[in-house]
């Protein structure tokens, strides 16, 4: 009787730790899916706090370990270095989409309002972040593209001035109330015709919400 004894007092701290670590997870993950069941925004921050606490109710569990401190002492370092590894393999994207979003900001080959050309996707630039850049396409969808893929892929650009070097590109939106859209492009070739662009350099595309020319 005595040495179960003795194994409940040695195990008990580890115990009420596991017990307090799950009550409080638990707790915290009912009044966070309550508070933010209707905010669909708050779902980043909502899994950022709970990886945080089961990352540091993970620390106390092995704190309150009935084991020499040594032994405890290289179980944390263990962690650390696991997590020091995991957050180096991650980083060369992370980092690589920070270098060339400031790459673009210096070299300045493309900004918010181009219309851009990079691989297959085309459109016009929405927003430029250090990260990312978002590109709204002619069907009025918006794209996020790496920045890691901007400075990795050939890319046309056609400046929001309407200035033209070899190919231009005119775009237009086209609500549901405007009626033919060849009578649109018809006074479209017209314009380009009266300003001196040669018609060779356009070719006409429309759609059911862009007008391009390229």
């Amino acid at each position: 009787m005595r040495d179960y004894l003795d194994i409940f007092e040695r195990f008990a701290p580890l115990l009420s730790t596991v017990a307090a670590v799950v009550a409080i997870l638990i707790g915290i993950n009912w009044f966070l899916g309550r508070r933010w069941k209707d905010n669909p925004d708050a779902q980043f921050r909502f899994q950022l706090i709970m990886l945080a606490l089961t990352f540091a109710g993970l620390l106390a569990i092995i704190v309150a370990l009935p084991i020499k401190d040594a032994v405890r002492g290289q179980l944390l370092s263990l962690i650390g270095i696991l997590l020091s590894a995991a957050i180096a393999l991650s980083a060369t994207t992370f980092i690589g989409n920070i270098m060339a979003g400031i790459m673009l900001k210096v070299i300045k080959n493309a900004r918010p309002g181009d219309f851009i050309t990079v691989a297959d996707l085309t459109g016009r630039i929405t927003e430029m972040d250090l990260l990312h850049t978002e590109i709204q396409t002619e069907f009025r969808d918006l794209v996020t593209v790496p920045n890691l893929h901007m400075v990795t892929q050939p890319i046309r650009v056609v400046r929001a001035s309407g200035s033209i070097i070899e190919r231009a590109s005119v775009a237009a939106s086209i609500s549901s109330s405007v009626g033919n859209g060849s009578t649109i492009a018809s006074q479209y070739w017209h314009a380009l015709a009266a300003s001196g662009i040669s018609s060779r350099q356009f070719q006409q595309r429309i759609s059911s919400s862009f007008l391009r020319f390229q």
